[in-house]
């Protein structure tokens, strides 16, 4: 008996081609974005880890290489306003309405993606009553969301209210 995939012997499958394209042909369907490099200064590296932040007020400016649908911003900048709403994405958001004593977080080397929303996660579990364990309510909650997989132990978990 010959082996078969799908209806296919084993030897009709041709190979992967090797490519980082996965083997599909150009299309029509992704146009690629437009990269603009902003005017102004080259962002320093932080003196330690990814972003350097200088308090200022509720208002938040953040620099990097942001992205938005069909352009990228390198050395960019996201003004999000004391409402929680996005005010300004562009290459120079410190003419905004609180831009001037926002609090600032520059992040040369990370990308910015303003509205992004994770379609993924399970926004609920925030704020929902923690899941019973063993037929008890448990007072404990994972810090992040990757914690209890990891088993990360400094600490893996907060208590928190469960009534």
């Amino acid at each position: 008996m010959v082996p078969t995939d799908g209806g296919v012997t084993d030897g009709e499958v041709p190979p992967p081609d090797g490519g980082e394209d996965g083997g599909m042909p150009p299309s029509d369907l992704f146009t690629p974005p437009v990269i603009t490099t902003c005017p102004g200064d080259s962002l320093p590296p932080p003196s330690s880890g990814r972003c350097e932040v200088t308090a200022g007020d509720e208002n938040i400016l953040l620099t990097g290489d942001v992205l938005t649908p069909g352009e990228v911003f390198r050395g960019g900048q996201v003004l999000v306003g004391t409402d929680g709403n996005i005010a300004c994405v562009g290459c120079d958001c410190s003419g905004e309405a609180g831009a001037s004593g926002a609090t600032q977080v520059v992040c040369p080397d990370s990308v910015i993606s303003p509205g992004l929303i994770n379609g993924h996660d399970h926004i609920t579990f925030n704020n929902t009553v923690p899941y019973p364990a063993e037929g008890l309510l448990t007072d404990e909650r994972y810090e992040h969301r990757h914690d209890w997989r990891t088993n990360r132990a400094s600490p893996p978990h907060t208590s928190v209210s469960a009534g």
